[in-house]
């Protein structure tokens, strides 16, 4: 819904099932990813697409923010604006280095955006945090 895991339900024991829809349809297998299923079916092992929180579609940005965040219009407007300016993978770059698409997830590039663009937001650097407390309202106040 918001991070976009790609991958397949097969009902092996080692590998949980998503809900049904939850899943995006995994990337076309690469001609490695290919031979390697060729030889692992010899052996008798299964070759399935992994998981991995990487975009192959784009996100549904008309109805996910009213589920993510039901009643609070201000947070349904700001994350379908954001929702939007994330892109499907085009297999660029390795994930690791970081997405400028932000197609892969990442929560430094999924989740502050949004964040900071609501004016909500303060970042402090070089801080270490303890205890973060709550006032009577249930919201963070120190």
């Amino acid at each position: 819904m918001l991070i976009g895991v790609y991958g397949s339900n097969e009902g092996l024991e080692n590998t949980p099932a998503s809900s049904p829809g939850c899943l995006l349809p995994p990337p076309k297998p690469l001609v490695s990813d290919l031979l390697i299923a060729q030889r692992a079916k010899r052996l008798g092992i299964p070759a399935i697409p992994g998981h991995r929180a990487v975009l192959t579609r784009p996100l549904d940005f008309r109805r996910s923010p009213a589920r993510l965040h039901p009643g609070n219009v201000m947070a349904q407007k700001i994350l379908a604006e954001d929702m939007r300016s994330r892109a499907t993978c085009i297999w660029a770059t390795p994930c690791g280095r970081g997405c400028s698409i932000r197609a892969n997830y990442q929560s430094t590039t999924v989740h502050l955006p949004p964040a900071l663009a609501s004016g909500n937001l303060d970042i402090t650097t070089e801080a270490m945090v303890y205890e973060v407390t709550l006032g009577r309202d249930g919201r963070a106040n120190g």
